[in-house]
C-alpha cells in the first residue's frame, strides 16, 4: 500500500499546526483552504502575492467563506512561511435605520409618532428612560 508523497511545503504546514494542537477540523478546514487557494492561483501558494489574495476576495465568495480562506492563508503565511500579508478589508452593510413613523408602524400602532413623548413623561423611542427605569424599580422594591 503506498501513500501519496507529501511536498515538503505541506509537511511543513502539518508539523506547525501540529505543534500548536489544532483539532482535527482545524487541520483540515487549513489544508482544504491551502488546497482551494491553489487551485485557484494555478501554482505553489508559497509563491502568491498580496494582489494574488486580493484577487480571491473578489471572485464573488460570500465574506463567511472569505473568514476561512483568511484564517488559514495568514496562518500559513505568518506562521509556516514566515512571511506576512497586508490585511484586506470588505466593506460592511450599514444598518437600516426606521424613521419615527416607520417604527410606530412597526409596533403595531397603525401610524406614526406624533409626538416625542408621552403623557406619562416617557421617550416612546428610547424604551429605558428615566421614568421607565424609576417604576420598574419600584415595583422591585415592593418585594
Amino acid at each position: 500500500m503506498s501513500e501519496k508523497p507529501i511536498s515538503p511545503l505541506r509537511r511543513r504546514m502539518l508539523e506547525d499546526i501540529a505543534v500548536r494542537r489544532f483539532g482535527e477540523n482545524a487541520q483540515s478546514n487549513h489544508i482544504r483552504q491551502i488546497e482551494t487557494f491553489t487551485l485557484f492561483l494555478g501554482r505553489s501558494p508559497d509563491t502568491a502575492t498580496a494582489e494574488d489574495v486580493l484577487h480571491l476576495t473578489e471572485t464573488g465568495v460570500r465574506p463567511s467563506s472569505i473568514n476561512q480562506v483568511a484564517t488559514a492563508l495568514r496562518f500559513f503565511f505568518g506562521v509556516t512561511l514566515a512571511r506576512h500579508l497586508a490585511r484586506v478589508h470588505y466593506p460592511r452593510k450599514l444598518p437600516r435605520v426606521l424613521s419615527p413613523e416607520e417604527a410606530g408602524r412597526r409596533r403595531g400602532r397603525g401610524r406614526g409618532i406624533v409626538s416625542s413623548t408621552r403623557q406619562d413623561g416617557a421617550n416612546p423611542l428610547n424604551p429605558l428612560s428615566t421614568v421607565s427605569v424609576k417604576k420598574g424599580c419600584d415595583v422591585v422594591a415592593r418585594f
